[in-house]
């Protein structure tokens, strides 16, 4: 009698333990239930981490090198970009184009004699070219468009011509230099307003190394 109610108590205790593993595992899949007569850690397995989130890979913003500044290979203030005549010798005064260009050079109207306030910035060219020796130049006569062709022509090569002999007088070596008269035909600027043809009568220095 007591080995049968030793054996029905087993047989409960037993059946207990497999409603608890079966209650416990209702929400679990069934992969994780190993053995219902183990404790419910055993049975359902314990709580599994959440998969690291993956890191997002950090990626450094390289940033394109800047352009390189535009070069002035001359030195004359003026970037080759817009160089319109590139070798000007150092110290030469050129305009917004980078051409050596005696400004305000003034001349007699309809005349090719140097009038004397031009005098300082002729000495100036005189300095420039004791200080580069290698240079030589073309002095180049412009004119504007009033007047005929052979009186521009003319006037050109004139004012060319006067400028050479005052820098050969003051010093300049005549064989550093050759005189052109391009009368009207290399303008820089519009002859349609005034301002336009006095910068047109011009006298330009072109080196020629």
């Amino acid at each position: 009698m007591k080995l049968m109610q030793r054996s029905n108590l087993t047989l409960l205790v037993a059946s207990g333990l497999l409603a608890v593993g079966l209650s416990a595992c209702v929400t679990t899949p069934l992969s994780q239930c190993v053995d219902p007569y183990h404790d419910r850690h055993h049975l359902c397995g314990q709580a599994q981490a959440p998969a690291p989130k993956p890191v997002a890979e950090v990626t450094r913003s390289v940033q394109p090198p800047p352009p390189a500044a535009p070069m002035d290979s001359d030195g004359d203030g003026v970037t080759d970009d817009k160089d319109k005549c590139p070798g000007t010798p150092k110290g030469a005064k050129v305009n917004h184009l980078g051409c050596w260009v005696l400004e305000n050079l003034h001349f007699n109207v309809n005349k090719y004699d140097i009038a004397a306030k031009s005098f300082p910035m002729l000495n100036e060219v005189v300095k420039v070219m004791q200080a580069n020796p290698d240079v030589r130049i073309e002095v180049q006569g412009h004119t504007d468009s009033t007047g005929s062709k052979a009186l521009n022509d003319k006037l050109s090569k004139n004012r060319a011509n006067a400028v050479m002999k005052y820098l050969a007088s003051h010093g300049v070596a005549a064989n550093r230099m050759t005189a052109q008269g391009y009368a009207d035909t290399q303008p820089i600027a519009s002859n349609a307003d005034p301002n336009g043809r006095a910068q047109n009568r011009r006298v330009e220095l072109k080196p020629n190394r």
